[in-house]
């Protein structure tokens, strides 16, 4: 049957997590707004003026495609990945399969998914554009900060509540 109940998201679960991962993940990447010491408006040298032609393409393409990799992972973490909210896979093959066969009904159910994953990945894609377009950039000093005096201690209580959640919960959500 449907459940139309919230989905089991990590994202709904612990958002504190998710704000941390897309935070670090900016940081560790160099992602605006905490790419100042790759800021090729300010800067006369970097990256872009050590390479040209196909390394500077490459390097273009490495940076996008870990863009990329970081928002199928942010997907699979706290968005579900590739499952359908409301609708699980088995309900979805049962009601299919009467019709057109159960190879089918599995082959169709496949592309859904595939679809749903990359629907929420440029989901997660936009947000990151967003993210990076609409902060200021932020100086070495302030990143540091940020990292040591937030981002560390905020990381440490989320592990905390986290595993003493799941410890009176009995485990892991299932």
């Amino acid at each position: 049957g449907l459940n139309l109940g919230l989905p089991a998201w990590g994202v709904l679960l612990n958002p504190l997590s998710f704000i941390l991962v897309l935070t670090a993940a900016s940081l560790r990447l160099g992602l605006a707004p905490f790419d100042a010491e790759r800021g090729e408006a300010e800067l006369e040298a970097g990256p872009r003026g050590a390479f040209s032609g196909p390394g500077l393409g490459f390097l273009a393409l490495a940076a996008r495609l870990e863009l990329l990799l970081v928002a199928a992972l942010v997907t699979l973490i706290f968005f579900g990945g590739w499952a359908i909210p409301w609708l699980p896979q088995a309900t979805l093959v049962a009601v299919l399969a009467e019709f057109i066969g159960a190879w089918l009904a599995n082959a169709i159910c496949l592309g859904l998914h595939l679809a749903v994953f990359l629907l929420k990945l440029s989901g997660v894609v936009f947000l990151e554009l967003l993210i990076r377009s609409a902060l200021p950039r932020f100086d070495h000093a302030r990143t540091m900060d940020l990292c040591w005096k937030i981002l560390m201690p905020a990381a440490v209580v989320d592990i905390v509540f986290t595993a003493a959640v799941l410890f009176q919960l009995g485990g892991a959500p299932g």
